[in-house]
């Protein structure tokens, strides 16, 4: 084991000369940057299989083929004008494409900012003022929401270790959505596709006319039945699922 000088944090950041000798020696340092050592990486390890355990975004492929993602980035990058030099955050959970990014960003030769997926606005806003950043590579929203339902069957899971054994998920519920739109019909299929049937059927539309009903002091269900139906349908729905509560059921019946 070869003793490690004491270093003051100046000296972390600029090596004296002897330093960088002794870590040369040793194999530590090389000329490679870490663009270079990237690329040699994947290069070496092009077919290795890769696979990243996620419950809403699972990926299994190989290492070359994450490496082709993060250079149709960098390509697309490069094209909106983003040059070797120039400050770029990303924020993307732990998935595939968040290895693809880093590994395009690094071959764009930009200085890479990660962010955490958990922070919010505020949080982002800070890091990108800070940092100057000229462009936030982000994840599709869906894939946000459903790392949010993930993240909620952690706390679920958590609770039911810790507190109490029988507590269970009741359902799943996509709210305010404008079906009209890919980006809900493909979160709805995402959802199906891990949930299965604890997906509720009813999907609780998006419209200001929720805003509306609220600075007027009137029920949905009196501002516009139409949107109200919405709730009526989720809570049929969740009234199937529980035993007992007639005096609930029959309470929907007559505002059905």
């Amino acid at each position: 084991m070869v003793p490690t000088p004491e270093l003051s944090h100046q000296a972390l950041r600029y090596p004296s000369a002897e330093l960088a000798r002794h870590y040369r020696a040793n194999g530590w340092w090389t000329d490679d940057t870490l663009s270079e050592m990237a690329f040699s990486g994947v290069e070496k390890a092009s077919a290795t299989k890769l696979r990243i355990r996620s419950r809403v975004h699972p990926y299994v492929g190989t290492i070359g083929a994450v490496g082709d993602m993060g250079r149709r980035l960098a390509g697309r990058l490069r094209r909106w004008g983003i040059e070797e030099g120039d400050v770029v955050a990303f924020q993307i959970p732990n998935w595939a494409e968040a290895v693809a990014c880093v590994y395009g960003l690094l071959s764009l030769g930009v200085v890479v900012v990660p962010i955490a997926h958990i922070y919010g606005t505020k949080e982002v806003g800070h890091i990108l003022r800070e940092s100057r950043a000229r462009a936030l590579v982000t994840a599709e929203a869906q894939y946000f929401a459903l790392q949010g339902v993930e993240q909620a069957m952690e706390v679920v899971e958590l609770a039911r270790d810790s507190l109490n054994p029988k507590l269970s998920l009741l359902g799943v519920l996509l709210n305010l959505a404008d079906m009209r739109t890919v980006h809900s019909r493909e979160a709805l299929a995402s959802l199906k596709e891990r949930f299965g049937e604890q997906v509720f059927d009813t999907v609780v539309r998006a419209s200001i006319a929720y805003a509306e009903s609220a600075e007027r002091a009137k029920s949905i269900l009196d501002h516009r039945p139409d949107l109200g139906a919405d709730y009526l349908a989720l809570a049929g729905e969740v009234l199937e699922r529980l035993s007992g509560l007639d005096g609930a059921r029959k309470r929907l019946t007559q505002l059905a």
